[in-house]
C-alpha cells in the first residue's frame, strides 16, 4: 500500500500530517462520495462548457473583465453593520465601477445561516445551475464572513458559477486597511513592479516538499518566465503548512503557517522561527501584492473532516480538526497589511497528484492571467472548471463500479485528490481586483543588470546589520525573525527577489 504525502506537519511532533493514510484508504473515501442530483447537474454543465473550449463566465456577450458588464456583490453575513461601514470606500468604489449590476446583500437579505447555495440563489430570484444572468447576480462576489458564519461548503459550490472571494479579519480596522488597499490600488495610488518570486521549500529527509518543489515550483517559474517578458508581483509558494491539534491555544494564530527550510524532517518539535507565520506577515507591508500558498491549511481550517478517522484507525469516522471552522492568520495579515488577494487551500493539499504525474495546467493558465492583468477571480477559472471535470469523471467511475466494473484502487484515489485539490483552493479577498501594475517602459539589458547588482550588494550589506542585531536581542520563541527570508529555497521569474 503506498502512503499518502501530504505537505503539512504537526507542530507539537514534528510529524507528517495524516501519516499512515494510504492511496487504499483514500480510495475507500472516493467510493463513498455521493454527490446531491442538483450538484451533478451543475457541475456537469461545467464540464459540459470546459468541453467546448468555454470559461466558466457570464452568460453570451458579457465581458467578464468589465464590472460595468459583468457586475459585482458583496454577500454579508448576519449583524454586519460595523463591517460594511469599514468598507464603504472600497463599496463605493465598486457602486461606480458597476453601475445598475451592483449589489449589496445585507439586513434582510445578507446570507441566512443554514442557507446552501441554491436556497439562497433562489430566495433571491436566481437560478442555480447555467451562465451567470448578471442582470439578477453579479457575477463577481465578495462574501465577507467567518466560515463560521457563511461555510466553507457554500463559498465551494458557489464559486462552481460565480467568481468569489471572502474576506474575514479579527480586528475592524482591518476591514479599512482591507478597503484603502484596493481602493489605492484600483485608482492608481499604488502600483507594482513587474516581477514574480517562486518560493518553493525541500526540506531535509523529507519525501513530500521536493516533489511540490521539482515538479509544481519549478515547473510553474519555467513556464511563467519564457511566457512573460515581464512577470507581476506575484508571490507563489509551495511547502508545508503546520498544523496543530483540535483546541491547542496556538491553533488559530499559526495553524497554516509556511515551514521554512532550516526544519529537518524528524528532528523533533516545529519553532515558529522555523515558519513563516502571522507574527512574520505583520512585519511586512505588501501592497498591490498577490499570493498563492500551496500547503496545507494555508487558506482555512474546517472544523470537521473524515480523512483523519482514517490516519487514526477509525475508517469512515469524521474528526474535529478545529472547535470552529476559521481562516488561516498568514493571508489575513498579509491582506490586513497592503496584498489585495491571497490563494490558498482549505484543509489537507496532497503532493502525491504530482508525484503520479498530475498536471499543472490549472496553475499554469491562473498565473499566466494574473500575469496579463486579468481578475483574480477569473483566473480561478481553470481550478472550478477542473474541479466540476473531475467531480462528473468521479461519479460515473463509482457509478459504473455498482454494475460491477471495479475501477483500478489507485487511479480512482488520485483522481479523487486531485478533484479535492481543485475544490478547496479558496480566493481570499475581493475577487475582482487585479495586479496594479505600472505601465513603464521595458529596462534595458544593461541597466537591469547593473540594478541586480546594486540590489544584491544591498542585501549582503542588510543580512551583515541583522546579523549583529540578531546577536543582541533576547528571544522569547515568538519573536520576528529578521533571517526567515534567506531560509526560502527561491527562484525568482525575474531574476529578482520579491522581497529583500
Amino acid at each position: 500500500m503506498e502512503d499518502l504525502l501530504a505537505n503539512g506537519i504537526h507542530a507539537t511532533t514534528g510529524l507528517p500530517l495524516l501519516a499512515g493514510l494510504t492511496l487504499d484508504d483514500i480510495g475507500r473515501i472516493a467510493r463513498g462520495q455521493k454527490l446531491d442530483p442538483t450538484t451533478l447537474a451543475e457541475l456537469y454543465g461545467q464540464s459540459r462548457r470546459k468541453s467546448k473550449g468555454q470559461n466558466r463566465a457570464p452568460v453570451e456577450g458579457v465581458d467578464p473583465e468589465n464590472l460595468a458588464e459583468a457586475g459585482w456583490g458583496v454577500v454579508f453575513a448576519a449583524d454586519s453593520e460595523a463591517e460594511q461601514q469599514a468598507l464603504a470606500p472600497l463599496l463605493a468604489l465598486r457602486r461606480e465601477q458597476a453601475g445598475d449590476r451592483y449589489r449589496e446583500f445585507t439586513g434582510a437579505t445578507a446570507f441566512q445561516p443554514g442557507e446552501s447555495k441554491q436556497s439562497f440563489l433562489k430566495a433571491r430570484g436566481v437560478a442555480s445551475t447555467g451562465p451567470v444572468e448578471v442582470s439578477k447576480m453579479p457575477y463577481y462576489l465578495l462574501l465577507v464572513g467567518s466560515p463560521e458564519a457563511i461555510p466553507f461548503e457554500f463559498q465551494y459550490s458557489l464559486d462552481v458559477q460565480y467568481a468569489v472571494g471572502r474576506i474575514h479579519f479579527d480586528k475592524i480596522e482591518d476591514y479599512a486597511s482591507y478597503a484603502a488597499a484596493v481602493v489605492a490600488a484600483e485608482t492608481g495610488s499604488v502600483t507594482v513592479a513587474p516581477r514574480a518570486a517562486f518560493v518553493g521549500v525541500k526540506n531535509r529527509n523529507d519525501r513530500s516538499t521536493p516533489i511540490s518543489m521539482q515538479q509544481l515550483v519549478q515547473p510553474l517559474a519555467a513556464f511563467l518566465k519564457a511566457d512573460q517578458t515581464h512577470p507581476p508581483a506575484l508571490l507563489f509558494t509551495a511547502s508545508h503548512g503546520l498544523g496543530y491539534s483540535c483546541g491547542d491555544p496556538l491553533q488559530h494564530r499559526y495553524q497554516g503557517a509556511l515551514l521554512m527550510q532550516d526544519f529537518e524532517f524528524g528532528s523533533g518539535p516545529v519553532s515558529l522561527h522555523q515558519c513563516f507565520s502571522a507574527d512574520d506577515a505583520d512585519q511586512l507591508k505588501t501592497p498591490g501584492m498577490i499570493a498563492f500558498h500551496f500547503a496545507c491549511f494555508a487558506a482555512g481550517t474546517p472544523a470537521q473532516n473524515n480523512f483523519y478517522g482514517y490516519a487514526h484507525g477509525q475508517p469512515g469516522e469524521t474528526q474535529n480538526l478545529a472547535q470552529t471552522s476559521f481562516l488561516s492568520a498568514v493571508p489575513k495579515r498579509l491582506l490586513a497589511n497592503g496584498a489585495l488577494a491571497a490563494v490558498g487551500h482549505v484543509d489537507t493539499a496532497f503532493a502525491t497528484t504530482f508525484s503520479r504525474g498530475a498536471s499543472t495546467s490549472a496553475y499554469q493558465s491562473a498565473l499566466k492571467k494574473l500575469a496579463e492583468g486579468g481578475r483574480i477571480g477569473l483566473a480561478m477559472d481553470s481550478f472550478n472548471l477542473r474541479h466540476a471535470e473531475l467531480s462528473v469523471g468521479l461519479t460515473l467511475t463509482i457509478d459504473e463500479e455498482k454494475r460491477a466494473r471495479p475501477a483500478e484502487t489507485t487511479d480512482l484515489a488520485i483522481r479523487w485528490l486531485e478533484n479535492n485539490d481543485a475544490r478547496n483552493f479558496i480566493i481570499l479577498g475581493d475577487p475582482a481586483v487585479k495586479l496594479p501594475l505600472a505601465l513603464e517602459p521595458a529596462i534595458e539589458s544593461a541597466e537591469l543588470t547593473r540594478q541586480i547588482l546594486e540590489s544584491e550588494q544591498e542585501l549582503a550589506r542588510m543580512k551583515m546589520k541583522l546579523k549583529k542585531l540578531s546577536k543582541g536581542l533576547g528571544d522569547n520563541g515568538r519573536t520576528w525573525n529578521p533571517s526567515y527570508k534567506t531560509s526560502f529555497s527561491t527562484q525568482s521569474a525575474a531574476g529578482l527577489p520579491m522581497f529583500c
